[in-house]
């Protein structure tokens, strides 16, 4: 479901107190040329996508989400599983429990690797968020995976993906929040 611009819809959430949900997105962030993009999470989010579209990049770089909590980025506690499964049959899976960031993609190499998918973020309890990620690497037509979670010490307030090396060379990524108002 695609929603144009800000929507305010009325009802009552469960689990977070109750009260209405706000719908907000962030402008696209275009990628080409940078090797950070960092959204500021809303106040009361409890839901957060961000919607990769045609990521690439000149050379081979993981890509990374990290989260800001109580001022900083968060350096440790990062618990998650990520793989992937190819078209060819290949299939690798690595359990990671505690890194220092959420890895979601491993050896993005070249232009022609362009990778679109949905990394999602849901509290589950006070300062506590899990993760999932889905996508597609169209060039080897591999589907990469990943789930986890991380207990932080204060709000979330910002989310950024980077690449471990360099800058990408293509793609945008645009942020969706649920806030509870």
């Amino acid at each position: 479901v695609t929603f144009p611009g800000n929507v305010t819809c009325s009802g009552t959430a469960t689990g977070f107190g109750g009260g209405n949900v706000k719908y907000t997105t962030s402008s696209r962030v275009d990628l080409n040329g940078v090797a950070v993009a960092e959204f500021t999470v809303p106040a009361n989010c409890f839901s957060l996508w961000l919607t990769i579209r045609d990521l690439s990049r000149a050379s081979t770089s993981n890509v990374s989400v990290l989260v800001q909590a109580g001022g900083s980025y968060v350096s440790s506690g990062y618990k998650f599983t990520s793989g992937y499964i190819e078209s060819a049959g290949n299939t690798w899976l690595a359990s990671e429990a505690n890194d220092s960031h959420w890895h979601f993609l491993g050896g993005l190499t070249g232009a022609g690797h362009t990778m679109e998918g949905q990394f999602e973020m849901k509290k589950f309890e006070d300062h506590a968020w899990t993760h999932s990620w889905i996508g597609a690497d169209m060039s080897s037509n591999r589907q990469s995976l990943s789930s986890g979670y991380i207990p932080l010490s204060s709000e979330l307030q910002k989310v950024k993906v980077t690449s471990s090396s360099g800058n990408f060379d293509d793609g945008a990524i645009t942020a969706h929040f649920l806030e509870l108002l």
